[in-house]
């Protein structure tokens, strides 16, 4: 098992499977040297490919890996994939593959403001459309982040959730969702630059009770909003005081509140269950404003 650079270099730990029949597989891994054999197999017809599972070393690409294959350099796809014969006292040689390298997208997440401070533990994840291919890292503390063992294209959506993102100047308010796209990959390659400014978003907040004589706060309800202008949206559950707060919301004027209490618990009603609610009214989300005294109280069910 070699790479498929100038040099072929032999890869390791690359995972041999070997398939006769239906799905009766068997598996080895190739050695230091990229080598590989199977012992003890009968005469009949076999497929066989070759899957790194993001661990093969020793070639000239194992920072962006390499893509998975099955004999005769055929996709790894059962039943696509060229036959190879086993005639018993013999060994059947050459079945050789060598493996094409990845690619890679790396840059640097920041927040919007004059200082662009970058931004942790961002959600990078990204998709072709076209190959299906995808991938995901979360960025660094400097805001950096890398993703490797990407099938080449020139499709790729890149999106960016900042859910959980802190360092940034609007950490309390949160930072909205962006994606960029066509986004090319190209073997053995790291295409560099694939930054993002977040814009720092609103917030919506509030306290879910019950709807009894005297008021106790609910947990563990899910509050969800959506903007129908903008297709934004964001969710929250109650803390244990009935408190809750949504972040990274854009502005919008037509935000509907939904809080769905099946799950509530702390209040008087627990037993039987409490109604979903909507907020009367739309709500008014401003970036970089907290819209507060959003409030429910769920009645009980009978």
């Amino acid at each position: 098992m070699k790479d498929a650079g100038g040099t072929h270099h032999g890869l390791a730990h690359v995972q041999v499977t070997v398939r006769y029949g239906a799905g009766v597989d068997r598996y080895a891994s190739t050695a230091a040297d990229g080598t590989w054999s199977m012992t003890g197999l009968s005469a009949g017809t076999y497929w066989v490919c070759f899957k790194t599972f993001l661990a093969a070393t020793g070639g000239s690409s194992d920072a962006l890996g390499y893509a998975d294959q099955c004999y005769n350099n055929t996709p790894p796809i059962w039943g696509s994939t060229t036959p190879v014969s086993v005639t018993v006292g013999a060994t059947t040689t050459e079945i050789n593959a060598n493996l094409a390298a990845l690619g890679a997208i790396s840059g640097t997440v920041t927040d919007a403001g004059d200082a662009h401070h970058g931004l942790a533990n961002v959600r990078v994840h990204m998709f072709s459309p076209t190959t299906a291919a995808n991938g995901s890292a979360y960025t660094a503390a400097d805001g950096s982040y890398t993703i490797t063992h990407l099938a080449p294209g020139w499709d790729y959506k890149v999106c960016f959730d900042a859910s959980g993102a802190t360092g940034g100047s609007s950490d309390a308010l949160g930072y909205i969702e962006q994606c960029t796209t066509s986004v090319e990959v190209s073997s053995g390659a790291t295409t560099t630059g694939i930054n993002v400014a977040l814009v720092g978003g609103g917030a919506v907040s509030g306290t879910v009770t019950d709807a009894g004589g005297t008021p106790h706060g609910l947990a563990n309800v899910w509050v969800s909003l959506y903007s129908a202008s903008t297709a934004a949206n964001g969710t929250a559950y109650t803390a244990a005081d009935g408190s809750y707060t949504v972040t990274g919301l854009p502005s919008a004027t037509d935000y509907n509140v939904h809080f769905y209490g099946s799950g509530a618990t702390g209040g008087a009603s627990d037993a039987t269950g409490y109604f979903d609610r909507y907020a009367a009214t739309p709500v008014t989300v401003t970036a970089g404003a907290t819209t507060t005294g959003i409030n429910a109280a769920l009645i009980d069910k009978p």
